[in-house]
């Protein structure tokens, strides 16, 4: 009975599992198709997964963990940097002159006997994101699981949009939003800037902040240099400057 009680836990959290990775590539993929349809260029989409391991590993796993990590890749030059804080360990590899990747393993808990290292892989590229994105959504989401953490994936899309002035900068995001049939959480404004989250039930469980869970963040900035305003959409959250 124990067995099988331990078999029909596996069986739930895998199913769990893949319905948290499934609202995460389908708000992913809706994101993209709505931001096609702003009058926005996009200059750089930036897709990130970060979380703690699930086990406890020593710190010689650890190593191992990110030297495993940087091997998915084809890496060659895993850099270590040691200081009072912990030991982190970093590659980063050019895939083409517009799309890298970025892996990170921090042991922030370096004097103890067994931790769980935080682990951050990220596809950061330039312009409008083609096929290529789908085929990492789907290596992250595989490694993820191979290498024992759960898939917590972030995406975020950035361009430019011709504006008349920055007053028009929260009519932008409202009209841009529109569609969505989003809740409005929270909003935070500023001379030249705007930013407001939303949620939004058909993409399951997000962030919660204190105006309450929000799984869609949206702002405009202007930019004085160019007279142009700067659209930013992110889920859960944006985790790029903007």
């Amino acid at each position: 009975m124990v067995k099988w009680g331990k078999f029909l836990v596996w069986i739930v959290l895998c199913v769990l599992l893949m319905g948290n990775t499934q609202a995460q590539n389908d708000s992913i993929q809706e994101i993209l198709d709505h931001y096609q349809t702003t009058r926005a260029t996009p200059s750089l989409f930036v897709l990130h997964h970060g979380s703690r391991t699930n086990q406890l590993l020593t710190s010689q796993e650890v190593e191992e963990l990110a030297k495993r990590l940087n091997d998915q890749f084809h890496g060659e030059n895993l850099q270590t940097y040691k200081s009072a804080d912990g030991v982190r360990y970093q590659g980063d590899h050019l895939l083409s002159p517009s799309l890298k990747v970025a892996i990170r393993v921090v042991d922030d808990r370096p004097t103890q006997t067994k931790k769980k290292p935080y682990v951050s892989l990220e596809l950061r590229g330039t312009g409008a994101p083609d096929a290529r994105l789908k085929q990492f959504q789907e290596q992250f989401r595989q490694i993820c699981q191979a290498f024992g953490m759960t898939p917590s994936l972030h995406f975020s899309i950035q361009g430019d949009v011709d504006l008349k002035e920055a007053s028009e900068l929260k009519s932008l995001i409202q009209s841009t939003t529109k569609s969505f049939g989003a809740t409005q959480m929270e909003e935070m404004t500023t001379e030249k800037t705007v930013s407001i989250s939303y949620f939004i039930p058909r993409w399951g469980s997000g962030i919660v902040t204190k105006g309450g869970e929000m799984n869609l963040q949206v702002s405009a900035r202007w930019n004085y240099q160019t007279n142009r305003a700067v659209l930013t959409m992110g889920t859960p959250i944006i985790t790029i400057e903007y």
